[in-house]
Order: structure tokens, then sequence, then C-alpha cells
């Protein structure tokens, strides 16, 4: 019997392309971040204001080290999220 076209002969669902899956992670990881970054202006947005105003303020060397530090600490957590 002849699989129909589009459909995966093992579960009988759509065919997906390689890397949909990745391409999913990469939307809900987008979508997640965006949601966080929003709740500190939703709920306070006097501090999120004034921490900003202090963000500005800083020198080049001491945003890169605030952004080398968010990148580790997310590299971490993935490491740690994929270990289990």
């Amino acid at each position: 019997m002849a699989a129909e076209a589009g459909a995966s002969a093992d579960t009988g669902g759509p065919a997906t392309a390689p890397g949909d899956g990745v391409n999913d992670t990469l939307l809900a990881a987008v979508a997640l971040m965006l949601v966080l970054e929003g709740v500190l202006p939703f709920l306070m947005p006097s501090v999120w204001r004034d921490t900003f105003r202090r963000l500005v303020d800083l020198s080049d060397g001491q945003l890169r080290f605030i952004g080398l530090t968010a990148m580790l600490a997310g590299l971490l957590l993935l490491f740690m999220a994929h270990s289990n």
C-alpha cells in the first residue's frame, strides 16, 4: 500500500521538514523572553524607568560586563536544562 503524499509512513501524520522543531523552539524562546522583558515595566513602571536611567549612565565597559554576565548566565541555564 502506497503512503499518501505528505504523510509519514511511521505515524500516519504529516511529514515535518528537518528543523521545524528548531523554529518552534526558537519562536517559543523569543516569546518567553518578550514576556519576561515586559513583566517589570507592566508591574512597576517607575522602578523600570529609574533602572533604565541608571543603565544609560553606565560606561561602555560596564554595559559590556552586564551583557557578558547575562549571556553566561543564559548559557549556564541552557546547559543545566539540557543535562537533565
